[in-house]
């Protein structure tokens, strides 16, 4: 971090309230006001990571990538660092033939191919939608990461991002975007030297994906995903890009303290809503799970609001997640959703349907029955 002059002590204090410490941050979280901004979700317990490469003509583009190695090297590391909140499963797979559905123009310019194609930003979600499908789901109820590199085929390359201005999106030679809580998107355009050959109609060329260059992508993009990373820009202060990979000490702390705030304020919310709930329909019965939860979750509310306070952020984050867990379960106890929509003045409307075709032949041999005594009276009476 570099100050560009001597910065008075007030100023100082900005920078350390907005950077460090990010109250601004905190208060959208506490706040009930909707108009500080969208409110991010509390982190969950587990996410699955899903890297995936998609080579749409893998005939006539012949890229190598050893994602594999790659993952491995780059961001399971990465995720390592950061699992003080959540914990991350990673896998990687190539998918091919998964075209895009998106609407291209092709445009002039001055390379030696003479032109490439624009994929509006408007289009982007519909471009995500269309791909999904075609990615390996989640094979466990944890929420998916999905990280996305696509090789564009050389007719659609090289293939770069532009704004409803016609203005063209590349930064750092690069074309790629996020939708939270979805996943990123990286374009992986072919070498020009490959396109050439290929438009030629020359053998295609095989030719590595850079690790380097798409990867350090892929973990700025989670840095943004995870809610790691502050985008806050300061007048007269620099943050100098560093060269390890896991994140800077202050931006994982404030990482930790804004993760235990909302699995607080979250749980909070849920204990309130439960109680609430069971003011209002007083036929519910806790059982001693349910019961149990509600109270650990609860008391390790107390437990990290007080480690906060000591700045002992890891105790906090894991009583946080602690108490997130335990409130959400309580909540979502299957008896209690049991309790909640076959209450006992529905179950009567539930069962006596299920009860009329049994009932029917009873009353009718009660009938019968009845009949046969009132005869046998005649008879006597006779």
């Amino acid at each position: 971090m570099l100050f560009y002059h001597l910065l008075a002590s007030n100023k100082i204090a900005q920078f350390l309230h907005a950077k460090i410490l990010q109250t601004y941050r905190i208060n959208q979280i506490l706040s009930t006001d909707e108009r500080m901004g969208t409110k991010s979700e509390a982190p969950q317990p587990a996410y699955d990571v899903i890297v995936s490469v998609l080579n749409p003509k893998p005939r006539l583009t012949h890229a190598k990538w050893n994602i594999a190695m790659a993952v491995k090297t780059y961001i399971e590391p990465w995720l390592a660092k950061v699992s003080g909140v959540s914990n991350y499963t990673v896998r990687s797979q190539w998918k091919y033939r998964v075209a895009i559905e998106a609407d291209l123009k092709q445009v002039r310019d001055q390379s030696k191919l003479g032109r490439h194609y624009a994929l509006q930003e408007t289009a982007l979600p519909h471009l995500l939608t269309s791909i999904a499908q075609n990615l390996s789901a989640s094979t466990t109820d944890k929420p998916a990461i999905n990280l996305v590199v696509y090789i564009p085929p050389c007719h659609i390359a090289p293939l770069h991002i532009y704004n409803s201005k016609d203005q063209r999106l590349t930064r750092n030679d690069v074309d790629a975007f996020i939708s939270p809580p979805w996943g990123g998107f990286i374009i992986a355009n072919p070498p020009e030297h490959v396109c050439l050959s290929a438009m030629s109609d020359q053998e295609a060329v095989p030719y590595h994906v850079s690790t380097t260059d798409n990867m350090q992508v892929m973990l700025d993009q989670l840095h943004k995903l995870l809610d790691i990373s502050s985008e806050l820009q300061m007048e007269g202060v620099k943050v100098v890009d560093i060269e390890q990979l896991e994140p800077r000490r202050w931006e994982y702390e404030a990482y930790l303290r804004r993760s235990a705030i909302r699995h607080i304020s979250t749980a909070s919310s849920t204990l309130q809503s439960l109680i609430k709930l069971l003011d209002q329909i007083s036929y519910i019965v806790i059982d001693d799970e349910v019961g149990a939860a509600i109270t650990n979750s609860y008391a390790d509310i107390l437990a990290a609001k007080a480690a906060l306070l000591e700045h002992r952020l890891a105790d906090a984050s894991v009583l946080a997640k602690r108490a997130f867990v335990a409130s959400e379960r309580g909540f979502f106890d299957a008896s209690l959703l049991a309790q909640l929509y076959f209450p006992d003045e529905q179950k009567y409307a539930i069962y006596i349907p299920l009860f009329l075709p049994i009932m029917v032949p009873v009353l009718s041999s009660f009938n019968m029955l009845r009949g046969v005594l009132q005869a046998r009276r005649k008879e006597k009476q006779s």
